[in-house]
């Protein structure tokens, strides 16, 4: 899924969090290196993201308020995530964010 470059200024990961479940679409991403990624929802709960050790930004966990505000994918490789939602920390899913080589 790559926007133009033209029209969308991030890549989009939309979450759904629906009682103890959580989806995520796309489930696996792919981003070019310095390319922009935002996690958005259209309910009223909150998530919180975690990356396993050094994530592809600039911090390994995201606030709901920083996942959905555009940011930078600085490191490249595969990193593995969760989004936890805030008000249940046990409900939780766990996709991938893969940053390539600029294009």
């Amino acid at each position: 899924m790559r926007p133009p470059s033209h029209s969308i200024t991030a890549y989009m990961i939309q979450v759904t969090i629906e009682g103890s479940a959580i989806s995520v679409d796309p489930n696996e991403l792919t981003v070019p290196q310095g390319e922009k990624v935002i996690w958005n929802t259209k309910g009223n709960e909150t998530f919180t993201i975690m990356f396993e050790g050094q994530g592809p930004f600039w911090t390994e966990v995201l606030t709901f308020d920083a996942a959905t505000s555009p940011q930078h994918a600085l490191n490249r490789g595969r990193f593995k995530y969760s989004v936890v939602k805030d008000s249940d920390p046990a409900v939780r899913l766990d996709p991938m964010v893969v940053v390539d080589p600029p294009l």
